[in-house]
């Protein structure tokens, strides 16, 4: 008994031993192994090995050389050097050495000059794809859009007649069409560290390039911005909302009288009760289309036009909010821009207005001014916007002088929209600060969002003190707008045109109104129905 006890107590204390000396061998798992230069075949010296989530760790010898003791719950070993690319490696066989290379993280750029490199992710926001850094200062990302319009007009012209026959009883045929591509923009946006931010915006109708914006823009903290190049001049709340945000698929007739976008430069600064902008321009970035028949004069780019000067001008606008919560807006604002006609495009110092009927479908325009002499043009307009959950009502005035020679009067247009909007489906209308104007509707569920809106607006192109009198008009619009999601987008419109009898396209079409309505009538009238189909991505 004595010696079968003996026995077992020898054969525990083996066993004991063993597994004593398993648990230390496994404990003080070492791996061995040698980094080397993955473009020169060289060893790299003082690299950092560590396992993962341990700070401390241990450095390559001269020879690239190392030893390192498993620390911590994994096996994953992460080897670090200065202007090399991090690299992580799970060790399965602790009896194997490790042979490992690494690339190193310098770049060049054609010129080969170093360059600071910045990692940046990818993801979808909102639908746009953007990339961006981890620390946020640098950010790319993408800002597209397709309209496909197409519209049928309830005009006067008589199928059943000749060509010749309607001309003569001055009837018009305004051409249908089912689609027609309105817009493909396609623009690329970046913010590229400590403030400094560049767009270019480019549009692609008529398969034609035509550069939209394109500009630096430098941001100063609590004091604003500053932007240089081409971007919208500040006059004008429906002028400054981007297109995708509009109610409705055309901007009202009194946006003609705004500066739009020029070539210049601005700043703005803004507070959650205040926006405040000025910019001063010159011509805009022109256009191939723009030329043709020699309308405006492309020698003036060739310096061919004696005395011709490029169009100088300034444009301001203020806006105060009363109110500005989530759901709720109370704004009232003001603007006022200038500039002279831009010799280069008249050689009479002409200024034109051509508002088309709130259409783009059509290319026909019948209220089209067109003022010679012209010194300065001055434009003044009040907006003022409210609202209050699904409820948007908003409006502006226009007040446009044309000042002249001296020996000529000034000569005085003006006209104004109010237009009102109503989220059936009980969402809010968003409003952007910062910029004073309205922005994305965002559907309360899957179902999208569902909106009607209707507008009036006049715009009266008719001085009769000077006898400057190409037309006037009122124009009576009904919508309905369905956000499928927050990137797509179907808009229903009805219009109805009341044309005086002066809006005869400065004469193209005078014809037509002569014989069409007789003196002391009216002009043409007409109504159309219009639609677009939209994606931003």
């Amino acid at each position: 008994m004595k010696l079968q006890l003996l026995q077992k107590l020898i054969l525990s204390g083996i066993f004991v031993l063993y597994a004593m000396a398993a648990m230390a061998q496994d404990a003080t798992q070492t791996v061995k192994g040698k980094v080397t230069n993955a473009n020169t075949g060289e060893p790299l010296d003082s690299v950092l090995v560590r396992f993962e989530g341990v700070k401390k760790g241990v450095l390559t010898s001269a020879d690239g050389t190392f030893q390192i003791v498993k620390k911590g719950d994994t096996n994953v070993l992460v080897f670090s050097l200065d202007s090399f690319d991090e690299k992580r490696l799970e060790i399965t066989d602790f009896n194997q050495e490790v042979n490992i290379s690494l690339s190193s993280d310098i770049r060049f750029n054609q010129y080969g000059q170093i360059v600071e490199r910045k990692e940046l992710t990818s993801e979808a926001r909102n639908g746009f794809i953007t990339w961006e850094s981890k620390d946020k200062k640098y950010r790319l990302w993408m800002d597209n859009r397709i309209y496909l319009d197409g519209a049928h007009y309830f005009d006067n012209y008589d199928y059943n007649k000749t060509p010749d026959e309607n001309a003569l009883e001055g009837r018009v045929d305004v051409p249908d069409q089912l689609l027609k591509l309105r817009r493909m923009r396609f623009a690329i946006k970046a913010i590229v560290g400590d403030g400094w931010y560049g767009e270019i915006d480019f549009d692609f109708d008529g398969n034609e390039v035509d550069i939209k914006d394109a500009y630096i823009r430098k941001i100063l903290g609590n004091w604003g911005q500053i932007r240089v190049g081409q971007f919208r001049m500040p006059q004008g709340m429906e002028q400054n909302t981007t297109s995708r945000y509009l109610k409705f698929i055309e901007r009202a007739s009194v946006a003609e009288f705004n500066p739009n976008r020029r070539l210049g430069i601005g700043y703005s600064m803004w507070g959650k009760s205040y926006e405040l902008g000025i910019a001063l321009h010159t011509e805009e970035v022109r256009h191939v289309l723009d030329f043709t028949n020699n309308d405006p004069d492309p020698n003036y780019f060739k310096g061919e036009i004696p005395g011709a000067k490029p169009m100088l001008g300034v444009s301001t606008r203020g806006a105060y909010y009363f109110v500005n919560e989530t759901g709720r807006l109370l704004m009232l604002g003001a603007g006022y821009s200038g500039r002279t006609p831009g010799l280069y495009k008249y050689p009479d110092n002409r200024i034109k207005y051509d508002p088309k009927d709130e259409t783009n479908v059509s290319e026909l325009e019948w209220t089209v001014a067109k003022v010679n002499d012209v010194k300065w043009a001055n434009n003044f307009n009040v907006e003022a916007a409210a609202t209050y959950g699904p409820l948007r009502v908003s409006g502006e005035y226009y007040y446009n002088v044309l000042k002249r020679n001296e020996q000529l009067d000034p000569v005085k247009y003006g006209g104004f929209y109010v237009e009102t909007a109503f989220l059936l489906t009980g969402e809010s209308h968003a409003w952007n600060y910062k910029e004073a104007e309205f922005t994305q509707i965002r559907s309360k569920g899957k179902a999208g969002a569902l909106e009607a809106t209707a507008r009036y607006s006049y715009i009266n192109l008719n001085d009769y003190d000077t006898n400057q009198t190409f037309g006037a008009k009122d124009q009576y619009t009904v919508g309905l707008n369905y956000y499928a999601t927050g990137n797509i987008k179907f808009m229903l419109n009805y219009s109805y045109v009341n044309h005086d009898r002066y809006s005869n396209g400065a004469g193209d079409y005078a014809q037509y109104i002569d014989i069409y309505a007789p003196a002391g009538e009216g002009g043409f009238d007409y109504g159309f129905i219009a639609w677009r189909c939209e994606i931003d991505f």
